[in-house]
């Protein structure tokens, strides 16, 4: 499956993948995700994967974050509440896609 696919397919229906709408919970569906695969033998990020893992570095400039937060942790502080973290996450998201897009339209 195409990981953002993947991504979108959660935020059109978060309560069918998220035990709540929250930041924190996504993460958590994504660990698993990524343990799964590991456990099945994909040990392969597929490209998608391998941009995902550099939106860590982003947030954390985007933020002006120097500590060791996670992705997750750094958007759920500075959200309202647990479902605003959720619709910044999808936000953030778009924003470095389009970042990542231009960057790639460039070369």
């Amino acid at each position: 499956m195409n990981f953002f696919k993947m991504l979108e397919m959660i935020q059109q229906r978060p309560g069918l993948y998220l035990s709540s709408p929250s930041v924190l919970h996504l993460d958590s569906y994504l660990q698993g995700y990524f343990v799964a695969k590991f456990e099945i033998g994909e040990v392969e990020p597929s490209q998608e994967e391998v941009e995902f893992y550099d939106f860590q570095k982003w947030i954390r400039d985007k933020f002006n974050i120097t500590s060791n937060q996670s992705w997750s942790q750094i958007i759920f502080f500075y959200s309202v509440n647990e479902q605003n973290s959720l619709d910044l996450f999808f936000e953030l998201l778009e924003e470095f896609k389009g970042i990542r897009e231009n960057d790639r339209s460039r070369e």
